[in-house]
């Protein structure tokens, strides 16, 4: 009864992948038509800095916790799990006051300060996310990853 496990799985990751495209293009329009190009352009740019910093967030940390919590009992797991998810948590908070103050370092970028601070708080949602779908993906329910 692997096949329909696994049909079941790869739907799920192609069908989170179509909505992903098919909503970012959705948003880019709505979001180009909304601010126009001068608005458009800082949504850009704060986006793009703050998201910088989400490799930081990260840390590679996805890989090493799926490798080692395939390696042991899936009742061990949760100690893993934990772990991971305070050092991810930790690098997010450190991400986001790395951003405020780098934010802060050039006078020029003085008018991107307030949206750089709002955005940057996706850093610790964009960790708490990864940290549930390292989960998921370690216990092969791609259906719930695909939802978070």
């Amino acid at each position: 009864m692997v096949l329909p496990h696994l049909v079941r799985n790869t739907f799920f990751q192609v069908f989170a992948k179509v909505v992903s495209v098919v909503g970012g293009i959705t948003l880019t329009y709505v979001l180009g038509q909304r601010f126009g190009e001068e608005g458009f352009g800082v949504y850009t740019f704060v986006m793009s800095f703050v998201l910088f910093f989400g490799n930081l967030s990260d840390w590679g940390t996805p890989f090493i916790t799926i490798r080692e919590a395939s390696k042991v009992e899936p009742s061990q797991r949760r100690k893993i799990f934990s772990t991971a998810l305070v050092v991810r948590l930790f690098l997010g908070i450190v991400s986001v006051l790395l951003v405020n103050t780098l934010i802060r370092v050039n006078l020029s970028w003085s008018v991107f300060i307030t949206p750089v601070s709002v955005a940057s708080l996706v850093l610790v949602f964009l960790s708490l996310k990864t940290s549930f779908s390292v989960i998921f993906q370690t216990n092969i329910r791609f259906g719930q990853a695909a939802i978070v």
